[in-house]
């Protein structure tokens, strides 16, 4: 592995679970050769960069609460 691959695996690990699946599905996105060709429009970049605030500031419930959610009510 290249080195800033590992520094920022290493980053990544300090980030929310929801945040965590975020880059986890980014990264098996853009290892996939025909997600290669796939670009985001603007209006997506934005849509994304709204999404990871409102997961930063608690507005977007966390997979963790979501199961103890739906085990609380025998889900």
């Amino acid at each position: 592995m290249s080195t800033i691959f590992d520094e920022a695996i290493v980053r990544a690990r300090s980030l929310s679970p929801a945040e965590q699946s975020l880059v986890g599905g980014l990264i098996f996105a853009f290892a996939d050769d025909q997600a290669r060709s796939y670009r985001l429009s603007a209006q997506q970049i934005e849509e994304v960069k709204l999404t990871q605030q409102s997961v930063r500031e608690g507005k977007i419930v966390s997979d963790e609460d979501m199961s103890a959610l739906w085990n609380k009510f025998g889900v």
